[in-house]
């Protein structure tokens, strides 16, 4: 087998390992990275993951494609919505693991606060994806960057003292979080009651 062959089975090998590993994520496993990540880039709701998506896009490089798609962070916020693309339906909460005392970087959690349980976890290394159910959920984030989304029902009282959190509360929430690292992201869907403040550091936008 020549040299020019034998890099072509390899670089197809390589590519379809990448699409099986993503495969959850695309309509179609044998879709290179770029492209698969072109397929749910526009279901992401957090702004650093519409970010990562777009200059992967951009860089039009499988291997920055396929990091991106592979991420865990990434996988919780762009997953396809129930019954595909084209409907309203947000995979469930529940998918998610639950949320411990301790979070960890680049992995989402999901919990229930108030009488249906704890929601308190803590990310001392930042980098932490928490979805609030329902109930009160009072997550700290000493690391700064991690995500935070509020459920419909749900009472988020986040704390971000290490700054650059993005805060995402959606209809029927009611948010009362705070960022005293600065830096951060509030999102504020209509029908969410937000009450977010930012510390002297300052520089949040959404408030």
């Amino acid at each position: 087998m020549n040299a020019g062959l034998r890099r072509f089975f390899v670089a197809s090998a390589s590519l379809t390992a990448t699409a099986v590993a993503c495969g959850n994520l695309s309509p179609s496993s044998d879709m290179d990275p770029c492209t698969q990540l072109g397929e749910v880039c526009d279901l992401c709701k957090l702004p650093q993951d519409q970010q990562n998506c777009q200059a992967a896009l951009a860089a039009a490089d499988d291997a920055q494609c396929a990091a991106v798609l592979d991420s865990t962070g990434f996988q919780n916020d762009c997953q396809p919505h129930e019954g595909g693309a084209g409907t309203d339906a947000p995979v469930e909460a529940a998918a998610l693991p639950a949320c411990g005392t301790t979070a960890t970087a680049d992995a989402g959690c999901a919990c229930s606060g108030g009488d249906s349980g704890s929601c308190s976890p803590s990310c001392s290394g930042g980098g932490c994806a928490f979805t609030c159910a329902s109930g009160t959920c009072t997550p700290t984030c000493a690391g700064g960057h991690c995500t935070l989304r509020c459920e419909s029902g749900a009472t988020c009282e986040s704390s971000c003292s290490g700054g650059d959190c993005v805060i995402q509360c959606l209809s029927g929430s009611q948010c009362a979080n705070t960022c005293t690292g600065g830096g951060c992201s509030f999102q504020c869907d209509d029908g969410a009651i937000c009450n977010d403040t930012c510390g002297s550091a300052s520089g949040c936008v959404g408030m």
